[in-house]
């Protein structure tokens, strides 16, 4: 499908994936960035100690050793996020974790939205060109596409990450968007639409 074509679920293609779905590899290698964000995050929130315990031993140390701007095997952010995943939290909880570790990673990228979110008539169609840059902050591999469905909704698929195969990180990868688009607006909803094998993730949002 290319831009500007329609899909009956999806609805206008406005920016494809990288690649062909066919060859875009998989996600191979994870920011630490995220990880260290989505740390502090925890300790904010008070769920530090649960989750250092429910790190696996065999990764325990990597895990908490691992320092900013790294790219860290998927085994390790696996780990990460399903010692997280295993805290039990509620959705609303990712979705605020999410947003929240969002706003200590994405540095640059998130300064550039900051910036456009004070012009005038911006809205998140302004921010949304930028979603696989976003993508490729965190990620080696895989990659997203944008479509819209109406004038205040869209939808973001994201392919070949197998952390999506995880409760916690579908939801917390949700928020990070959602924390991003409502600079744009009064408010985001967010809803998935679906996951596939556990490696990829559509999800809707719509504002107002």
């Amino acid at each position: 499908m290319t831009s500007g074509q329609r899909s009956a679920v999806r609805g206008e293609l406005l920016f494809p994936l990288p690649a062909p779905r066919e060859k875009l590899p998989p996600v191979t290698r994870w920011s630490s960035t995220w990880m260290l964000s989505s740390i502090q995050t925890l300790k904010e929130r008070g769920h530090y100690a649960r989750y250092e315990h429910l790190l696996p031993p065999a990764h325990r140390d990597a895990v908490l050793l691992t320092t900013g701007s790294q790219w860290v095997a998927m085994d390790l952010a696996r780990a990460h996020y399903a010692a997280i995943d295993q805290l039990g939290m509620s959705r609303d909880e990712a979705l605020i974790m999410g947003a929240r570790a969002g706003e200590r990673a994405q540095g640059t990228v998130l300064k550039v939205a900051v910036r456009m979110a004070k012009g005038a008539g911006v809205t998140p169609w302004t921010v949304l060109p930028m979603t696989q840059k976003l993508w490729e902050r965190g990620a080696k591999g895989g990659g997203t596409a944008v479509y819209r469905l109406g004038p205040k909704e869209a939808v973001v698929e994201s392919v070949g990450c197998d952390l999506f195969s995880l409760p916690y990180f579908r939801a917390a990868y949700a928020g990070v968007f959602q924390g991003v688009l409502q600079m744009f607006c009064a408010q985001v909803y967010t809803r998935e639409l679906s996951h596939t094998k556990g490696e990829e993730l559509t999800l809707r949002f719509q504002w107002v």
